[in-house]
């Protein structure tokens, strides 16, 4: 591999200050390891942090061989991909990178398609008859039900309408660009932070309350724990590791109704509000690194805190000496 691959790479680091912060501090348990931030976005918060910035070209097929010459150059043999656009990019160069020594923590290419469809998701899950809400294109089967509105494609809670009525849907679905209609299920949002290895073995997993939700991300959110839902959220994560080849750090997102989770969707990368299952014992930064070394034995074994984290994501401020 030669001395200077031993830099790891965050991909789409854009304002994920926190994510940074955690991925900093991992690195640094590791000897001889590096930091690298990267964003295409020249005005990206994160390269003011005290680190290695990157303005990255933008991560579409025609820029590979440049993005892969930059890696080797910066001494990058580990890349976390930390957003939803750029994931297909990194599944289908995957293989590519590795050839020249660059692990890519990234799922299979099938699995990131997947997960990325919501409408193919919940598809996959209703045919294995697991906990996944149903999404339809035009008008459901029960037309007096409550119904939530959404993009088959994109990432988070964005332009999602909630607990409309058939007329309303209708109406709002013109001016979107690919609709899909699910049933609307009254319930707490929760939200399931997983890791798993290669070899699609699931090391970890913390679950979480979604308490404050803005454009689809946790501003406020709350580990907790139930051994029933916990077994069960392992089941669902074991089989998309092994039907669907995800791998690495995975988010599930449910609604918890009537003392039952209902599995809205996956997203495969590090959630935005992950970081806190980190302070529970769920180290996915760490466990990858240890993995690209081949560390004997794989990852340590998850062991999960016997207390509680609260997370709250608020404004902050960082200051820097500079040198005169």
């Amino acid at each position: 591999m030669g001395t200077l691959k031993n830099k790891v790479l965050l991909s789409s680091s854009s304002a994920k200050l926190p994510l940074v912060r955690l991925a900093k501090d991992c690195v640094a348990s590791f000897d001889n390891r590096g930091l690298v931030v990267g964003d295409n976005d020249r005005f990206a918060l994160s390269q003011f942090l005290d680190h290695d910035f990157w303005q990255m070209p933008e991560t579409v097929d025609e820029n590979v061989d440049e993005i892969l010459a930059g890696c080797l150059e910066r001494g990058v043999d580990l890349v976390f991909p930390t957003r939803d656009g750029e994931l297909l990019f990194w599944a289908r160069h995957r293989l590519l990178f590795e050839k020249q020594g660059v692990a890519v923590v990234v799922s299979s290419l099938a699995g990131v398609g997947t997960c990325l469809d919501k409408l193919k998701f919940a598809e996959w899950g209703e045919s294995r008859e697991l906990p996944f809400i149903p999404s339809f294109i035009g008008a459901p089967p029960d037309t007096e039900e409550k119904f939530v509105l959404k993009e088959r494609f994109g990432s988070g809670g964005k332009g999602v309408f909630l607990n409309l009525s058939l007329s309303e849907i209708l109406e709002i679905s013109q001016d979107l660009t690919s609709p899909i209609i699910q049933p609307f299920f009254r319930g707490s949002e929760i939200s399931m932070d997983s890791w798993l290895s290669m070899t699609g073995h699931v090391h970890g997993l913390v679950m979480r309350t979604r308490d404050v939700v803005l454009n689809g991300e946790s501003q406020v959110t709350t580990t907790f724990r139930d051994q029933a839902l916990e077994l069960q959220a392992r089941s669902i994560f074991t089989r998309l590791g092994r039907e669907l080849g995800l791998r690495g750090p995975l988010v599930m997102q449910a609604i918890l109704h009537q003392g039952q989770f209902m599995v809205v969707e996956v997203n495969a990368r590090f959630g935005g509000a992950s970081t806190v299952s980190s302070q529970v014992g769920l180290h996915s930064i760490a466990w990858s690194i240890q993995e690209r070394l081949g560390s004997p034995g794989g990852p340590d074994l998850f062991q999960r805190a016997d207390f509680e984290v609260r997370q709250v994501r608020g404004s902050a401020d960082d200051y820097f000496k500079l040198k005169t």
